[in-house]
């Protein structure tokens, strides 16, 4: 309970959590690849709200920030969504596939080129997660929701408005170290 309570206070705060001391963190280190079978960083392809590349780095089992970067549904335009995300627990299948849930602050820009000029979307929220590792293979398959409150300044007016996006995709990791 304290741990949630505590990256709660960071997601809200922005501060960051005291650091774990050096073995601990390298044992968690050790655990965390031997779930997920790769390195800290991992690079693929996402699609739904938006399709283009995906960038997770993910350092520490509880901790990993992700950027996806690409093209949204939303024509002439172009997207990036930013999110740091808090990992609860695995559910984890002895030598076999872990499951991990996420939670964390997101923000999400988009720049929308039209007719009457170019102009910028921007939105903040909270994205809910879900990832799937193999132990020995480099391989996350990941889902996730992000509902956002946001809005852009146009001519005429678009204004504030709520939106959820969602993305599917998957990550090959490097760096094994």
């Amino acid at each position: 309970m304290r741990m949630l309570a505590a990256a709660f206070a960071v997601c809200l705060l922005g501060t960051s959590a005291p650091s774990p001391a050096p073995a601990a963190e390298a044992t968690d280190r050790a655990e965390l690849q031997a779930l997920k079978g790769g390195g800290a960083l991992g690079l693929g392809v996402a699609a739904g709200s938006m399709v283009g590349a995906s960038l997770k780095l993910w350092p520490v089992r509880e901790h990993a920030l992700v950027f996806h970067v690409g093209v949204p549904l939303i024509l002439n335009s172009v997207g990036l969504h930013l999110s740091y995300r808090f990992h609860f627990p695995a559910l984890a299948v002895p030598a076999g596939p872990a499951l991990f849930f996420q939670l964390g602050p997101a923000f999400r820009s988009r720049f929308v080129f039209s007719d009457a000029g170019a102009y910028p979307e921007l939105g903040g929220g909270v994205v809910l997660g879900l990832s799937l590792t193999v132990p020995r293979w480099p391989l996350e398959i990941f889902a996730e929701v992000q509902p956002t409150f946001g809005g852009s300044a146009t001519n005429p007016p678009v204004g504030l408005g709520l939106t959820v996006e969602g993305l599917v995709g998957f990550r090959l990791y490097f760096d094994k170290t």
